[in-house]
């Protein structure tokens, strides 16, 4: 489609926002290249770096951009007060965040723009992505899927909840906003948004490069950590199923749907990240009481139906401790 089809004659612009904290120079040179390496022209494209208080300065590295990039500082707030800072600041007609350790593939990344750019009315492109130690470029052939609304992706597909895997139209944030101080908020925002949109288009193009360290949120196994994702996950669950109760359909069952998955992934997790039978069943009581558990019965995934079997009764889910931790 042609450019014809824009809401309305705004130009098109994509604002990166890059949170940093303590990223070693070479990355953030990397993450920053990557971006002023895409075909856009310098008015088709917004860098915004925040810095969350972070005590290796990155405006050393970001001079070598020159006027490409505006660096923004504030206090260390954490990763969801950095991104709504970048939020505030953005002007684009877009938003793409990318974290400052990880980078965007040019190839693939530029079939996203195409896409956004010649129909604007798109509200939410999709993206894969590709992780490990060294980012790999490449060309392969991708494909999207036809438009749909969010609540029909979200009843189609499970939902990718990280922030990064999404570029989205600026105007559909409203007054939605990351949750200040919670571990993963993106598994609250990403549904939240998706629930918006009224144009999804889902693509296989592997755009975006996710850094595998050792050093990670993912990856830290320190116990006060782990507590911290556990409650944290729980406040997201129940919010978004308190959420849920306001809506219509699709809307409630779509929103549902990613309830039900988040409840199934905070088992795995208390399975796998603890391998601890009392933090298991604890687990498993918080769900039970808010009527989660046994999981629901809906043929979301092969996956969910087995692992809801396999997790049905106390016996089950000591084989799940014994294989998976």
């Amino acid at each position: 489609m042609s450019q014809n089809n824009a809401p309305h004659d705004e130009t098109f612009r994509i604002s990166f926002i890059i949170t940093y904290y303590n990223i070693a120079p070479d990355m953030l040179r990397q993450c920053v290249g990557s971006i002023v390496a895409l075909d856009l022209s310098p008015a088709e494209r917004e860098i915004v770096v925040v810095d969350d208080g972070s005590p290796i300065d990155p405006q050393p590295v970001l001079e070598e951009f020159g006027d490409a990039v505006r660096l923004v500082r504030q206090e260390n707030l954490g990763v969801a007060a950095a991104r709504n800072r970048g939020l505030e600041e953005a002007q684009g007609t877009h938003i793409q965040f990318v974290d400052a350790d990880d980078c965007l593939l040019k190839a693939e990344y530029e079939y996203c723009i195409a896409l956004a750019r010649n129909d604007r009315r798109i509200d939410i492109l999709t993206l894969d992505y590709l992780q490990g130690k060294r980012p790999v470029d490449s060309r392969r052939e991708t494909t999207k899927s036809a438009c749909m609304s969010g609540p029909e992706y979200m009843l189609r597909y499970n939902l990718r909840g990280i922030g990064w895997a999404y570029l989205f139209r600026r105007s559909l944030l409203g007054h939605l906003r990351f949750t200040q101080g919670l571990v993963h908020e993106d598994e609250e925002f990403v549904p939240l948004l998706m629930l918006r949109a009224k144009r999804v288009v889902r693509t296989t193009a592997r755009a975006y490069f996710y850094r595998q360290r050792e050093d990670s949120i993912v990856t830290n196994r320190d116990q006060a950590h782990l507590q911290k994702r556990r409650a944290d996950m729980q406040h997201i669950i129940a919010g978004l199923q308190e959420k849920a109760t306001t809506l219509d359909e699709p809307e409630q069952s779509a929103l549902l749907r990613r309830v039900h998955q988040l409840s199934m992934d905070h088992i795995y997790n208390a399975i796998v990240l603890t391998g601890d039978a009392q933090v298991l069943e604890q687990t498993i009581g918080w769900l039970r009481a808010r009527g989660l558990f046994p999981l629901p019965d809906h043929k979301y995934t092969l996956k969910y139906s087995l692992f809801r079997l396999a997790t049905a009764t106390r016996v089950g889910r000591r084989i799940m401790l014994w294989i998976l931790s």
